[in-house]
């Protein structure tokens, strides 16, 4: 999976629990791979960038709303 597919594949999921193996399995990439892909092209970890995706969605409003437990 091309890197630009992975963030959208994140992005579409950055509301569920996203740990390495949810990533390796949708990249078909193991540990060692994505943290370089990652490395490499935007000088960051996956869990890095996956914390900084959700405050930034946060931020503009766009986190999921939560219902109060009833």
């Amino acid at each position: 999976m091309p890197l630009a597919a992975l963030l959208h594949w994140i992005d579409q999921h950055l509301w569920e629990t996203l740990g390495w193996p949810e990533l390796m399995r949708a990249s078909g990439l193991d540990h060692p791979a994505l943290l370089a892909l990652f490395n490499k092209h935007l000088d960051t970890t996956p869990m890095t960038w996956i914390r900084k995706r959700r405050e930034l969605m946060q931020k503009n409003g766009a986190a999921p709303t939560r219902r109060a437990p009833s």
